[in-house]
């Protein structure tokens, strides 16, 4: 028989991988009962990653064609959604298994950090706890937690965010230096979410106290600063042209209360535990910075309740001051953070009498939580779907076989969408209603010098359909499919007026 201390060790572990995998089963199973918010998932910026897998491994495209996005999202997203489709082999069950394999990464990252402040039974428990309240909280359309079924929304740097973490109070700063450029690379949010936070945290403490920081400062300032400049190499590079002013102040806060305003309203108790969290830590800085007084004692736990602060007070000292829109998947730092360190911190402060009380907490609401993600999608299996095919996308391609159309254009909010959510695949480019076109997460290859159809949203004004009529004569055919009208030129017959 195992000895006591044996299944201890092991079987912490195993019940903290358990309620994940069963938290990600529920998510799955929500996703196939099409109960997730469908808009947000089929979305044109959402279908970036899929729309250039199609292109680039289907197609047989070329990535030197590419519009990228102002973020790019190589690491890990490009290779975790590349995976997911592989395997899945089509595109409605590569998204979840891609928010699969996202939640999975998010959980090993989470326990590698928590494994340098707790014991080997409080590591895993605290880690899954985190994991299991993002997916439980994007299942009720929390954001900035919803994200994390997607790709290319900036979850990805959160994960090199924590891994750079991990690795910053390790040996390799070298590898350091290498994450941090890869991150600075795929997402310069890295650099205002991390890098920065990090390099202030290693002045205020380990500068401070005597302890050694250059090697690791220096990783991070040149990896970084390398990364934000091999991004000038990436083909059709995109930025947007941030500007900072202090007259926004007003209007920049009051859309901050409004994020805050709708955390409170779809989960009053998140919105609790972020304040109490931030609290504490506020509460507790002073002494930590001055290393006397009311303060956190262990000292990788202080550094990363300081690193959390300065990251969200980064993050919002820059948007309340920007001249830019923003919206709330740029703090999801400031979000999950807390759900992760939170127990660390109370770990580190409890008395070690009550040290071994929290493993059994961390468990109890962990696997009470994974029950109530799952047990309502059991009830709802007769419920599952393998596809998600609109009428309104069905009489598009009604419209497109009957006629033969390949190449069309729409708005930007339709083109992406509705061509991933076609069985006929039709080549859709997007333009704007000067009818110019519109390159911005697409391929050159989908522009032309002349189309087939054109689709004419009824909830987008965009594109006019007088106009078009006006260039290119009466359309040979009509279609209303609810959303939008197609309007149909065969043969290429749509060419006049277009940029």
């Amino acid at each position: 028989m195992m000895p006591a201390i044996a299944r201890a060790r092991y079987g912490v572990p195993v019940l903290a991988l358990l309620c994940v995998g069963l938290s990600l089963l529920a998510a799955v199973l929500w996703y196939l009962q099409l109960k997730i918010d469908l808009a947000l998932l089929f979305h044109s910026d959402s279908d970036y990653l899929p729309a250039l897998y199609r292109d680039l491994v289907q197609h047989n495209g070329r990535l030197s064609q590419w519009y990228l996005t102002p973020a790019p999202s190589f690491l890990p997203d490009w290779p975790l959604f590349f995976l997911a489709h592989w395997l899945a082999g089509d595109f409605f069950h590569a998204l979840p298994l891609f928010f699969v394999l996202q939640g999975g990464l998010l959980f090993g990252l989470a326990w590698w950090l928590a494994r340098a402040v707790l014991d080997s039974r409080a590591a895993p428990l605290a880690a899954a706890f985190a994991t299991v309240l993002v997916f439980y909280w994007a299942m009720q359309t929390v954001t900035p937690y919803s994200y994390f079924y997607l790709s290319a929304f900036h979850c990805g740097a959160f994960l090199l965010l924590l891994l750079s973490l991990r690795l910053q109070h390790g040996q390799a700063c070298w590898l350091l230096g290498v994450v941090a450029a890869l991150a600075a690379l795929s997402d310069r949010l890295y650099v205002l979410q991390y890098a920065l936070p990090a390099l202030a945290t290693l002045g205020l403490l380990q500068w401070r106290q005597g302890l050694p920081w250059k090697r690791q400062a220096a990783a991070i300032l040149i990896g970084s600063l390398i990364g934000m400049q091999l991004y000038k190499l990436v083909a059709h590079a995109h930025k947007l042209p941030w500007g900072l002013s202090l007259a926004g102040i007003d209007s920049n806060l009051a859309q901050l209360g409004g994020m805050l305003a709708q955390t409170w309203q779809r989960a009053p108790l998140c919105l609790t535990l972020l304040i109490a969290y931030y609290l504490a830590v506020s509460l507790l800085l002073p002494g930590t910075l001055a290393g006397r007084g009311w303060r956190i004692r262990q000292p990788l736990a202080a550094q990363l309740a300081v690193f959390s602060w300065l990251s969200g007070a980064a993050g919002v000292a820059v948007v309340l001051v920007s001249t830019n829109d923003f919206t709330v998947r740029y703090f999801i730092p400031a979000f999950v953070l807390p759900l992760l360190l939170g127990p660390l911190l109370l770990y580190s402060c409890l008395p070690q009498r009550w040290q071994r009380h929290l493993p059994v907490l961390l468990m109890a609401l962990t696997a009470g939580l994974t029950l109530k993600m799952l047990l309502p999608q059991l009830r709802d299996l007769d419920q599952v779907r393998q596809a998600y095919y609109p009428p309104q996308v069905a009489c598009m391609d009604a419209m497109l076989a009957q006629h033969k159309l390949r190449r069309g254009i729409a708005n930007y909010w339709d083109a992406k969408r509705y061509g991933m959510l076609s069985r006929t695949q039709p080549v859709i480019a997007s333009y704007t209603s000067q009818l110019n076109g519109m390159r911005w997460i697409t391929s050159e290859a989908v522009f032309s010098q002349s189309y087939d159809f054109a689709l004419i949203s009824h909830e987008v004004d965009v594109l006019d359909a007088a106009a078009l009529i006006r260039l290119n004569g009466v359309p040979a055919a009509r279609a209303d499919c609810g959303n939008f009208e197609v309007l149909a030129w065969p043969d290429g017959g749509l060419q006049h007026g277009l940029h």
